[in-house]
């Protein structure tokens, strides 16, 4: 038994389900055709409860580049601007309260802002991959409490990670996650191609899905597992919106328009039937009975990473090539091969665009037979604890 690094945990995505409804799993965990069973159909309000954000108006209402967000148990939406490198307070209505840091490398500055994350009621945790530093903010009006470096000894330092074929997103501290490791494990291999998306959250559940970007349009399919890998519920999130975070009855995401324009948007989570169950302590509570030996991981050198480092090399190049025909990046891999001609994904490789923006973009490629994933962020789209613009390897999983 041990006790939980509760200084890491972060408010996550609660879900629990009493509404029953037919489906089945895929191959890979996620949503799919296949033997029908019974588990809950969790559901979201039609229209948001809130929406922050506009394309003209007051500067705190403009957003650029929301890496992330975060909801108070006062009601209050904390939003990491890292376009003006700000943290931006709204009050439960959406009102503009205050603003918290600037660009540069001094106290309450950043030079990249990844996530805010709430773990007390007292203490905000603030991720800067480029400084390599953790600044801790009170949420009660911004202020800067102090600072401490990202721990050196740690492969994926913050709460993204990668295990095997599955890119992780999991509000512990590196030392907490062998309970995770091992719902990983207990779900369906990936036996086709492909790379899944994992969240974990407070509640003591795994949300899976493609981690394939989605195109333009399309909503996302969730699969919820507990930590034993069992199938819980599914959900559906709203088109073009990435999940930031939520609550017992609550969900916080990030939408762009038709035009681009950034909103955070929070939703009312449901189980189906109008009721909201969640119980915020039983990862807490899973990872302080767990004696399970925390995932480690092993960097591959480049001159052992193979096909798929030379392959996202490749495909790096293709993406810039693209961006100066087009002014913005892709996740179709047919508009890469147009933009390049020498662009091939070669047999063997498999090469999943995670997140794919207008100016930034992640990808994960790994071999058959392999357990060595290579990956690399461009621009707004990182893994935190992962600078921007290198192709890293590492040979993960079970």
């Amino acid at each position: 038994m041990k006790r939980p690094n509760t200084g890491f945990l972060l408010a996550g995505l609660v879900p629990a389900g009493l509404a029953l409804a037919a489906c089945g799993d895929g191959d890979d965990g996620t949503v799919g055709d296949g033997a029908a069973e019974m588990v809950a159909a969790w559901t979201l309000s039609t229209e948001p409860l809130l929406d922050i954000g506009v394309q003209e108006g007051d500067e705190p209402y403009l957003l650029h580049e929301v890496s992330s967000a975060t909801r108070l148990d006062d009601g209050r939406v904390v939003v990491a601007n890292d376009g003006s490198k700000e943290l931006r307070f709204y009050d439960e209505s959406g009102v503009f309260l205050v603003a918290a840091g600037r660009q540069g490398e001094g106290p309450g500055e950043y030079r990249i802002l990844d996530r805010v994350r709430a773990v007390h009621p007292d203490t905000l945790l603030v991720f800067d991959t480029y400084q390599q530093r953790i600044s801790l903010v009170d949420p009660a009006d911004g202020s800067y409490l102090g600072a401490r470096p990202m721990p050196e000894e740690q492969a994926f330092p913050f709460d993204e990670w990668v295990w095997g074929r599955t890119i992780v997103d999991s509000p512990l501290d590196p030392t907490d996650r062998a309970v995770v490791a091992t719902a990983l494990d207990a779900l369906p291999s990936l036996d086709r191609v492909g790379h899944r998306y994992g969240r974990v959250t407070r509640e003591g559940h795994l949300w899976v899905t493609d981690a394939r970007a989605p195109a333009p349009g399309t909503s996302v399919e969730w699969r919820i597992h507990d930590l034993e890998g069992r199938p819980v519920a599914t959900l559906t999130t709203p088109a073009d919106t990435r999940v930031l975070d939520s609550g017992p009855d609550w969900l916080l995401g990030r939408w762009r328009d038709e035009l681009g324009v950034e909103h955070v948007r929070l939703y009312a989570l449901s189980d189906g039937s109008g009721s909201a169950v969640g119980e915020p302590t039983r990862l807490a509570a899973a990872v302080a009975a767990s004696d399970g030996v925390p995932p480690s991981f092993a960097r591959v050198a480049r001159e052992e990473a193979g096909l798929p480092l030379e392959t996202l090399r490749t495909m790096a190049m293709s993406e810039e090539i693209f961006f100066s025909q087009n002014y913005h990046y892709t996740a179709s891999l047919d508009s890469l091969r147009s933009a390049n001609p020498r662009f091939e994904i070669p047999d063997g490789v498999d090469v999943t665009p995670l997140w794919v923006e207008d100016n930034g973009w992640m990808v994960l490629a790994s071999e058959e037979g392999s357990a060595t994933t290579c990956f690399i962020s461009y621009g707004v789209v990182r893994i935190i604890g992962q600078l921007p613009g290198g192709i890293a390897c590492w040979a993960t999983g079970p």
